[in-house]
């Protein structure tokens, strides 16, 4: 039994290790246009234009800053949800085509400028955890 132990912890300390490391499960999935949904840390969840393949735009003016918790999309507009604590959220909307990024907007104002742009409500919000999952299983 006592022999185990030393092989039991060779494999276990990697496991642990790999779990914990920024990065482990980090990620970027395509939305619309050069959008991207990219976690670079728990918390750091954001919407940013791809300007290639490995590297985003973090202009502020062009993305939606972290914590995105809730994304929608069609070819057209993308709309995110994202929350600073407990209670405090907003919106924004991208306009694809234009990379024009509106926010942060709240719920009258989010339903003031669907309707100016004439986005239909055929965008549903998903949260962010269950894109990831529909992403990676499919």
């Amino acid at each position: 039994m006592n022999n185990k132990w030393p092989l039991l912890i060779v494999l276990i300390i990697p496991l642990l290790l790999l779990a914990g490391c920024p990065g482990a499960s980090d990620y970027d999935i395509d939305l619309s246009g050069k959008y991207t949904l990219l976690r670079g840390s728990a918390h750091d969840v954001t919407i940013q234009p791809k300007i290639s393949e490995d590297n985003w735009d973090a202009n502020p003016s062009k993305m939606v800053p972290a914590e995105v918790t809730e994304v929608g999309w069609n070819d057209k507009y993308i709309i995110a949800k994202q929350v600073k604590g407990e209670n405090n959220y907003s919106f924004w909307i991208i306009l694809v085509d234009s990379e024009k990024v509106i926010g942060p907007l709240n719920d009258v104002e989010l339903i003031d400028k669907k309707e100016e742009y004439g986005i239909k409500n055929e965008i549903t919000l998903k949260k962010v955890q269950d894109v990831v999952s529909e992403y990676y299983n499919n």
